[in-house]
């Protein structure tokens, strides 16, 4: 048995349908808007007047206070409002951070990688420099001039796991060098590769620091060490270090300058050499032992402005 299309009414809509269900003559209507092939409306243009409102009695006489008032970046932030006032503004919205990972533009290696929990802020994968290198600091630095001499404090802090053993070098003490550091009593050493600088920095030759060829050693990095207040700093081993506390601790050091020093901008740069574990995952067909190695980093610090 055959049903006949002629059956059913064909019903016809009153103009384009939409993915909505909506006609177009519907959805102009609904949003405001004149129907197809209706006149414009006509506005009448502006006219300017000759009276215009005057300004308020204490419009100059009022003291202005500069807090509560915008400035000019805050008001083109919301260009629809402007607001004159701090009580007018309105909160932004904001773009949405995520994590991403980042990769070595050599060796297109993963430096950090995130854990999939988006509310975990850990890191499966930390190979960047922050975690293994000493961070050096600038504290204070007396005035100085060409040909004198001042004090510079410096801090030290260790972002590794394990502790390090630092040395304070001349910054000419030659062609930076890798050097591993034997594992345990009796051990062999691994042949020392020596990779000479293609691109050296230009280092100032007109600063120096003192007292250098120093040894030190710096605490691992412990977090809940910072929130203990039974914790008693460690006694200085040296008379360059001012105080110690956990993973940090300060030194004093001497800065003279020759007579040709520039007055417009100063700079001193020493060598820091520390020891790096890797700390790469072995491979299950090659278990192996993390190694230590010596590693040496040219620092260069700002000093700001001579005094005349």
């Amino acid at each position: 048995m055959t049903r006949s299309d002629s059956s059913f009414p064909k019903i016809r809509s009153l103009g384009p349908p939409r993915q909505t269900g909506l006609t177009g003559a519907m959805a102009r209507s609904l949003a405001g808007m004149p129907a197809e092939g209706a006149p414009a409306a006509g506005f009448p243009p502006s006219v300017a007047e000759e009276e215009v409102e005057g300004l308020p009695e204490d419009f100059y006489t009022k003291e202005v206070d500069l807090k509560q008032i915008t400035s000019m970046p805050q008001r083109l932030a919301s260009p629809e409002w402007q607001p004159v006032l701090v009580s007018r503004l309105q909160p932004l919205p904001r773009a949405l951070s995520v994590k991403r990972s980042q990769r070595c533009r050599q060796c297109d290696h993963n430096l950090t990688k995130p854990e999939y929990n988006p509310g975990s802020i850990k890191f499966k994968i930390e190979l960047l420099a922050l975690y293994h290198v000493p961070e050096v600091k600038i504290i204070s630095c007396d005035p100085l001039k060409p040909g004198g001499s001042g004090s510079l404090l410096l801090k030290l802090c260790n972002p590794t796991p394990h502790e390090l053993a630092l040395r304070l070098l001349p910054h000419d003490c030659g062609t930076e060098v890798e050097e591993c550091i034997e594992q345990e009593e009796g051990g062999e050493k691994e042949p020392k590769p020596k990779k000479e600088v293609s691109k050296r920095p230009v280092l100032p030759s007109y600063s120096h620091l003192s007292p250098l060829d120093v040894s030190l050693s710096l605490a691992q990095r412990d977090d809940a060490a910072e929130y203990d207040d039974d914790a008693q700093a460690a006694q200085p081993q040296h008379e360059i270090v001012m105080w110690r506390k956990s993973n940090k601790m300060a030194l004093r050091l001497n800065v003279s300058l020759s007579e040709d020093a520039p007055a417009d901008r100063c700079a001193v740069a020493f060598t820091l050499e520390y020891s790096y574990r890797n700390t790469l995952p072995p491979s299950a067909a090659a278990p192996r032992q993390p190694q230590d190695h010596t590693l040496r980093t040219t620092v260069l610090l700002d000093l700001g402005k001579l005094t005349v």
